[in-house]
């Protein structure tokens, strides 16, 4: 006979019942309640269920030593193996915890009566408990979903920011490679524009130089000529002549000059203006780059 608190009636050797728990794994021992029994037979049986299995019931305390010796000299054969607890509150909670988590799902439509493996008393504490069990099983998921979730969105950040730091560093070295060539072809345009101008203006120095020193050889030679002329007059008239023929020579020759001067400076202003707009060029082809 199982009663409602869960504890079963048993007959014990001596003629007497013991009360034991139905779910406990030592439910077929002969451990027996205080009640019911004469305190002789009742010392007796604690005795001997200390030497079988220590203390079973929460209501048994540790025995004193005393009590161990005196078990053992009652009932030598059986000997005191001190063992833990078979059976405690805390112990039947957490059984009916697995219990509950072992159940499977009830449908709805069954949740209006109990099942017919559950006892109709204890029917609205598994519900109670099952219901609230599977409440927090769907919060428990809930939750693992959301942190999932985060995670994966970590991930992707951590991904996106490593790919964009790369192509950042990528397009700083492309930049820093651009600005040096840009430079490097900068001092070689300008180097060879310095060496070209420098050349030229040289060349011109030079010739001016010779002209300048020729135009005084005919300045002393008119000079010495019109020393003749004033001698002879038909000497001066040949050298008046010769003087407008010279004269001649000397504009045709400064004209030249002055124009291939200018001829000069128009075709390294050209270059300089070509260096300016590849250089521009080169600027736009690096912002596009960036």
């Amino acid at each position: 006979m199982v009663h409602e608190s869960g504890y079963a009636r048993q007959a014990s050797r001596t003629g007497s019942y013991s009360y034991v728990h139905s779910d406990h794994p030592g439910s077929n021992s002969s451990t027996c309640l205080p009640g019911k029994h004469s305190p002789l037979l009742r010392s007796q049986i604690y005795l001997k269920s200390l030497l079988i299995s220590g203390s079973q019931h929460p209501s048994f305390a540790q025995p004193a030593p005393q009590l161990k010796r005196r078990a053992r000299r009652l009932y030598p054969r059986y000997g005191y193996q001190p063992q833990p607890p078979r059976y405690s509150h805390q112990g039947a909670y957490l059984n009916v915890q697995s219990w509950i988590a072992a159940q499977p799902v009830v449908p709805k439509e069954r949740l209006g009566g109990p099942p017919p493996f559950a006892p109709t008393s204890t029917y609205g504490i598994v519900r109670k408990s099952s219901s609230n069990f599977a409440s927090r099983v769907v919060v428990v998921k809930k939750l693992q979903a959301q942190v999932k979730d985060a995670l994966r969105d970590a991930e992707e950040a951590k991904t996106a920011k490593e790919e964009l730091q790369a192509s950042s560093n990528e397009a700083e070295r492309k930049v820093k490679a651009l600005e040096a060539e840009v430079l490097q072809l900068t001092e070689d345009l300008a180097s060879c524009s310095n060496k070209e101008l420098t050349s030229k203006i040289e060349e011109i120095n030079m010739e001016n130089t010779s002209l300048r020193t020729e135009a005084i050889k005919w300045r002393q030679r008119d000079n010495t000529l019109m020393e003749k002329c004033n001698r002879n007059p038909d000497e001066f008239k040949r050298l008046q002549v010769e003087r407008e023929h010279l004269a001649k020579l000397l504009t045709a020759g400064e004209l030249n000059y002055a124009r291939k001067l200018k001829h000069i400076f128009s075709r390294h202003s050209i270059s300089i203006k070509t260096a300016m707009i590849a250089n521009a060029r080169a600027s736009v082809h690096i912002k596009k780059e960036i």
